[in-house]
């Protein structure tokens, strides 16, 4: 594999790294803080660019009130897991090819994810698909 391309599944658990993050309204330096590394650390775990160890991920996961399983939600249906490097099969989210600031997509996550009645969420995302 080629140092500077990250695989596929280490891009896929990373975007759900950064999702499940900013649904908890955690911020870098708090996940840094709780494995004893950088916020630069935590931002190249969400890229995909450095891989995230089972022991920080099962940290990770108590941390963000979630199963270890949640990371991999969806991974064989948005990756290639028999070419890990092929980076066309990627998540159809992209956290970089969108127009709105990083601030924005994880505070629209972060309100749209403390909604607690499902059909106003899907009202919500109604909305949002005509617009």
């Amino acid at each position: 594999m080629n140092k500077t391309s990250p695989s596929t599944i280490d891009t896929y658990i990373g975007q759900r790294l950064k999702f499940r993050r900013a649904q908890q309204g955690k911020n870098l330096q708090e996940l840094g803080d709780l494995l004893k590394v950088s916020f630069q650390q935590i931002q190249k775990y969400e890229s995909g660019q450095n891989k995230i160890s089972s022991s920080n991920l099962y940290l990770l996961s108590k941390y963000l009130k979630t199963d270890v399983s949640h990371f991999f939600e969806g991974i064989d249906k948005n990756t290639d897991t028999k070419a890990p490097d092929a980076h066309e099969n990627t998540p159809d989210f992209e956290w970089t090819n969108h127009s709105m600031s990083d601030k924005e997509l994880l505070s629209l996550i972060k309100y749209y994810s403390k909604i607690e009645s499902t059909s106003v969420r899907k009202k919500i995302l109604d909305l949002i698909k005509t617009l």
